[in-house]
């Protein structure tokens, strides 16, 4: 009767522990089209008095079909006896068909919570009802003179600098021509002889008393 009454005591406490922790996955749906983007939600709750809980997350790392975006911390809240720890994480699926993300789960103290496994319908992208149209040629365009501004440019370029170089060289051979002097051209005696009568007229010797001289 005792080992009895040990049993359920044993499995009414078994049951309220897990009662009391609880360890959620969820998606925003569980259809989706191939390459859309959406979150997965984690909630762990528990009461204040429970060991720190150690989340294990290998599961999803290992998952080849998930492709995480991104992802937050652990964010923990507290309410009266309990604390509830979310994290969220948003992923894309990039092939179609059917799939099952697997669960996770926790540890805290000697006991473990897993989630549960969420299946996925991923739908692929129907075709257009009008088929696909043939390929196109290619279609050219009429040219234009903008088409050609780079040689535009590039034989303005060549022009300015054979005209600068052609400038230099006409500077420089400027410059070994010596100036050409023109040589005075030769007083007529008359023209000389004025010169000197000037000369002597604006002497004034006459005032100086030098008249002789004059």
């Amino acid at each position: 009767m005792r080992v009895v009454l040990l049993l359920i005591y044993l499995c009414f406490g078994y049951l309220t522990l897990v009662a009391q922790v609880q360890f959620i996955a969820r998606v925003d749906s569980t259809s989706m089209w191939i390459g859309d983007q959406q979150n997965i939600t984690f909630t762990y709750k528990a009461g204040t008095y429970q060991p720190a809980p150690d989340f294990h997350m290998i599961n999803l790392d290992t998952c080849s079909f998930l492709e995480i975006i991104s992802q937050t911390s652990w964010l923990k809240t507290q309410q009266d006896n309990e604390i509830k720890i979310e994290k969220k994480l948003r992923f894309a699926i990039f092939d179609e068909g059917n799939f099952v993300i697997p669960s996770v789960f926790v540890v805290a103290g000697n006991d473990s919570v897993s989630t549960s496994d969420i299946p996925i319908h991923i739908k692929g992208i129907e075709p257009d009802s009008t088929g696909l149209l043939p390929i196109k040629g290619i279609i050219r365009e009429k040219n234009k003179w903008t088409d050609y501004m780079a040689w535009i440019i590039a034989g303005l370029v060549l022009i300015l600098s054979f005209v600068l170089y052609r400038y230099y060289l006409y500077k420089q051979k400027m410059k070994a021509i010596p100036p050409v002097v023109v040589p005075e051209k030769p007083l007529l005696p008359h023209e000389i002889a004025i010169q000197k009568l000037l000369l002597l007229k604006q002497s004034r010797l006459w005032e100086k008393g030098e008249v002789k001289e004059y």
